[in-house]
């Protein structure tokens, strides 16, 4: 399991003082990663509530006995302080996936970063994008349901709800993709070109014609599988492997690891 705010509770939990003032950018050093963008535009996502929405809060700061204040948007700051309860959360740390590398990689790193990958089996998997769906201005994920005549067929996973977002910077090329969800392997697939599938036209986006019987199956699933981790608050990852001939390589994946998200074996195909 990744505990990506770990590294902010252990600061804070050895800090010296009672108040500490903190940049975003002093915060992402200390996390050794990208804040998301909400951290920077949205002012609720540094509130002090200790719920499963607010993963950020439960491990990090709370977590150590502070909390947050003076929230400047503005100037990309906050101010850390002590509670004075001082009630520190009990934490535990998992075993990694004995098949996957322990590294967490950093939020928007290029797409094949060597230092920055997971290798499944002998795949190398190079981390592409923090999948993050678009939310509302409330702050509430964006959940979007299209509407169908009763006598419309919809493949098994058209009813929804689904969800919006954006990744950049992935190569027009074929390859396999992965997506791991708190670090632990949920989905292997395969594109043509990875851009494309990952683009509004592909997971990041869903139509009302791909919730059709003859529609987008696949597509379907994987949004809306993403929907329901992120309504939990949990970390959505997308990792990619380039290779020409991708459907041996998927295949071979999926009948070892065997993720959830996949259910079946796929037939093998170039």
């Amino acid at each position: 399991m990744t505990d990506k705010y770990g590294p902010l509770r252990r600061f804070l939990s050895d800090f010296g003082g009672d108040e500490w003032q903190a940049s975003f950018s002093e915060i992402e050093e200390i996390l050794q990663d990208r804040l998301p963008s909400s951290a920077r535009s949205k002012e609720w996502w540094w509130a002090n509530t200790k719920n499963d929405r607010r993963v950020q809060a439960r491990r990090g700061w709370l977590a150590a006995g502070w909390e947050a204040t003076a929230v400047d948007l503005a100037g990309q700051s906050l101010t850390f302080l002590r509670a004075s309860s001082g009630v520190r959360e009990r934490t535990t740390t998992r075993a990694p996936n004995d098949r996957i590398a322990p590294n967490r990689p950093k939020a928007g790193s290029p797409p094949v970063a060597t230092a920055d990958v997971i290798c499944l089996l002998d795949c190398e998997f190079g981390h592409a994008a923090l999948i993050e769906p678009e939310r509302k201005p409330d702050g509430t994920l964006l959940e979007i349901t299209h509407e169908f005549p009763r006598d419309v067929d919809l493949n098994p996973h058209g009813k929804g709800p689904f969800c919006r977002f954006h990744v950049q910077g992935l190569p027009r090329t074929s390859g396999i993709y992965a997506v791991t969800v708190e670090g632990a392997l949920a989905y292997i697939g395969k594109a043509e070109n990875l851009a494309e599938r990952w683009g509004s036209n592909g997971h990041a986006r869903i139509y009302a014609r791909n919730c059709k019987w003859d529609g987008r199956s696949t597509n379907c699933k994987v949004n809306s599988y993403i929907l329901r981790e992120s309504r939990c608050s949990r970390s959505v990852d997308l990792w990619i492997h380039q290779v020409p001939s991708p459907g041996p390589v998927e295949h071979g994946l999926i009948r070892q690891l065997n993720p959830p998200w996949n259910g079946r074996v796929p037939p093998v195909t170039p």
